[in-house]
């Protein structure tokens, strides 16, 4: 099964990752949890102090595809990301936490929500994911 350790390891990887913030990710029983602080990169235009979408949905669509990562030992790949934004995300601490809803031979689909400091959701998702082996 894959760890904490390997997810943090994909997470670093990935440049926009850095770009969006200082993150860390973990296995919370059957979720997987990003958590960190938004980079001023993050945000939706000068002084708006709102984060982008496009930073939210990449938070998002990383939490679910590690979901599936740790539920079934392979990598996965989007097929289809269907974001709802509730309110609008300061460029402060954000958790994201995914969780499996089915994982199959040839699809997965998993969801997830972002929340702020205060733990207010400010954007979910539901994700399919076809694995890459």
């Amino acid at each position: 099964m894959t760890d904490t350790a390997t997810l943090q390891t994909y997470l670093d990887e990935a440049p926009l990752h850095a770009a969006i913030g200082d993150l860390s990710v973990r296995v919370d029983g059957d979720d997987v949890v990003i958590e960190g602080t938004l980079a001023a990169a993050s945000e939706n235009g000068a002084a708006t102090g709102v984060a982008h979408g496009g930073a939210l949905a990449t938070l998002l669509d990383t939490a679910l595809a590690f979901a599936l990562i740790v539920r079934d030992d392979r990598d996965w790949s989007t097929v289809d990301l269907r974001v709802d934004y509730l309110r609008p995300m300061g460029i402060a601490e954000v958790s994201v936490r995914a969780w499996v809803v089915q994982a199959g031979r040839r699809t997965g689909r998993a969801e997830g929500e972002v929340r702020d400091g205060s733990g207010a959701v400010c954007a979910s998702a539901v994700g399919t994911f076809i694995p890459l082996d």
